[in-house]
């Protein structure tokens, strides 16, 4: 991955009494390159995330080249995305559990969520993230990412889907108590999903 970095300078109008004819620069020791003064400021083009570059710089007029200076370059870049490792459905809650690409030289400071569409909500840096609102019941939700530096936001993730469940509903109740013991008559709609448990409560009067 490359960057383009933009360097500003206060330059001299001119060197001795001499106007300046143009700027030069250098990467690392290597060739000089030539901007002319109505072109600044100096652009570098395609440097290498994280790879730690000395920039020289110089002026020149007619009676040649100024001593250089030297500025320390390391560029960063937008994050990676993150990657889904895992989606359920618990207690009331999407819960995602991801991974975080790299920073390429720059703190992550946020990852997002979006389902199905809408639009992307801030999680900080919570892992795993968990959602109590936004999503829809008996509907599949797609889960997507994105992660957050200051250079700007990541690629999207891979996604994820899930079933949000619908809770069963009681069809109808019947309690008949005697022979101390109470019989209990039931139905219920499963809304598509197997029943796991059946629970009770029993109360005094």
């Amino acid at each position: 991955m490359t960057k383009d970095v933009t360097i500003h300078i206060n330059p001299p109008l001119q060197k001795g009494n001499l106007p300046i004819l143009y700027y030069q620069y250098n990467i690392d020791g290597g060739l000089w390159r030539t901007v002319m003064p109505y072109k600044l400021p100096i652009v570098v083009r395609n440097l290498e995330i994280n790879n730690t570059y000395n920039i020289n710089i110089r002026a020149v007029n007619k009676d040649g080249a100024s001593d250089s200076q030297t500025v320390e370059i390391t560029p960063t870049g937008k994050p990676d995305p993150p990657t889904i490792n895992n989606v359920i459905f618990d207690e009331d809650k999407i819960v995602i559990s991801y991974t975080l690409g790299s920073d390429n030289g720059s703190d992550i400071t946020d990852v997002e969520y979006r389902i199905s569409g809408q639009g992307f909500k801030s999680a900080g840096l919570i892992n795993p993230i968990e959602v109590t609102r936004g999503f829809r019941y008996g509907r599949n939700e797609l889960i997507i990412l994105r992660a957050k530096n200051k250079n700007g936001y990541s690629s999207l993730s891979n996604s994820n889907s899930i079933e949000i469940p619908v809770s069963p509903e009681i069809i109808s109740f019947n309690a008949v108590g005697g022979n101390e013991q109470i019989i209990i008559d039931w139905e219920i709609d499963d809304k598509g999903n197997t029943l796991t448990n059946i629970e009770y409560l029993i109360e005094e009067i």
